[in-house]
């Protein structure tokens, strides 16, 4: 196939560098070097003794010249000699190149030790990739560990589930810097990579890089509002007021016509969860209403509909809605917008005892696994606060910048917990 020989390029190219005895591009020297690439199909292996004997790729073609030979050109596929082991082939043989008794040059590939594989064994099949590609990383051999996880990548889908083997290979890609950069330029192709490495540093809490990162990846293609919600987060955690507005703002110009009720509900949720978020409230607010409609029956759907109610100030139909919620794992939104509320409205005794509550649920929520819950329920937490430290007027509105969560939060990105636990509750599924 051509994906092995471009890993080869691609090695080649990178084995110049470290000898630094270029004659021209794409052309390399080498003295008493192997280069063996692993790939689904066996490992490849270039194997030179000599330094008069030049290899170069062009093209698909594998070009050998050198001193005394004859040039010898191998397009992929044209075998010489097979070694089999019963019915498995062991080496494929593709040319050897000798002088004297010694050889000089030899081009070959060994076939993989693998059994009978069925689709549902896909994940063991690849594992001794991964192993090896790990030992490169471990060894600080990052161009040899990037072109085996490629290899393994191109075998897996685009999403990342839980306990798969893309999973695996992420979670590995992300930690390492100079992996990720080698990774990302081997297979720009794969940009949901940038998405994954958002995930990672989100919960060790670098929030500036996993911006970067999820920025990056709407730039490199369109994605669905999940992840401009996952910016929002991110920046508010930054207390980057202004970038959140912005991003707001953005959010209701490229969603103005989303139809789908799960897209619906991550922008008019991104967009509700801070106060001042956008110019137009009312054109949130109709988004809201819309995801509401398609989905009547749905605790995210109508947690942002009566959150948008409460920042259009319809305050008594907030303490209405609020107060009939029994969806568990919602339980920190609906103290926060309840104690805003009565608050607002003069119940000042009610409203500090919903505030209370928060604050004494505060171990279990800050505890979570989900990263988002605990930025948003910091930022609800500070904006009530706030709140009930000013006038119980109806018609006085906190600032956006007096809202938002210190910068020290951290947790896992993406996890879905089962409904009710200390984690918050489940989130909707990035399409």
């Amino acid at each position: 196939s051509r994906r092995p020989w471009l890993v080869v390029a691609s090695l080649l190219a990178t084995a110049t560098v470290a000898f630094g005895t270029t004659e021209a591009v794409g052309v390399t020297q080498f003295t008493a070097m192997i280069v063996r690439i692993v790939t689904g199909e066996g490992t490849l292996v270039i194997e030179v003794d000599d330094p008069e004997v030049q290899v170069s790729l062009d093209g698909e073609e594998l070009s050998i010249t050198g001193a005394g030979l004859q040039e010898v050109r191998l397009r992929p596929g044209q075998y010489q000699f097979r070694a089999m082991k019963g019915d498995t082939p062991l080496l494929q043989e593709l040319v050897t190149i000798s002088r004297g008794d010694r050889a000089v040059v030899r081009v070959s590939r060994e076939a993989p030790e693998t059994a009978a594989v069925t689709p549902t064994e896909e994940t063991h099949n690849r594992v001794p990739d991964i192993t090896r590609a790990s030992e490169h990383l471990r060894l600080g051999r990052f161009d040899d560990a990037a072109a085996e996880y490629c290899i393994a990548l191109s075998n897996c889908g685009p999403e990342a589930a839980p306990g798969s083997t893309r999973q695996t290979i992420v979670d590995q890609i992300v930690r390492s810097d100079e992996l990720f950069e080698r990774v990302t330029r081997l297979l720009p192709q794969d940009i949901n990579l940038w998405r994954d490495r958002g995930h990672f540093f989100a919960h060790q809490s670098r929030w500036a890089e996993a911006t970067h990162c999820y920025r990056t990846r709407l730039e490199l293609g369109p994605d669905g509002a999940g992840l401009w919600c996952l910016v929002a987060i991110t920046l508010l955690a930054q207390d980057d007021i202004a970038g959140y507005r912005d991003l707001c703002e953005q959010m209701l110009a490229v969603f103005a016509d989303e139809t789908h009720p799960d897209e619906l509900i991550f922008v008019t949720w991104a967009t509700v969860v801070a106060p001042a978020s956008v110019t137009d409230r009312h054109k949130a607010f109709q988004l809201a209403e819309r995801a509401l409609a398609a989905k009547p029956n749905s605790p995210w759907a109508l947690r942002n509909h009566t959150a948008w109610l409460y920042r259009l100030d319809r305050l008594e139909e907030v303490i209405e809605a609020w107060s009939k919620f029994s969806e568990r794992g919602y339980e920190e939104y609906r103290l926060c917008f309840l104690a805003m509320a009565h608050y607002r409205l003069g119940n000042t005794q009610q409203a500090r005892q919903y505030a209370d509550e928060v604050q004494q649920r505060k171990p279990q929520w800050s505890a979570s696994n989900q990263w988002p819950f605990r930025v948003e329920v910091e930022t609800l937490q500070k904006e009530t606060e706030n709140v009930l430290s000013g006038p119980p007027d109806a018609t006085a509105m906190p600032t956006t910048d007096d809202a938002h969560p210190p910068p020290d939060i951290s947790g896992e990105a993406n996890e879905t917990p089962p409904a009710g636990d200390a984690n918050g509750p489940p989130q909707p599924v990035e399409d």
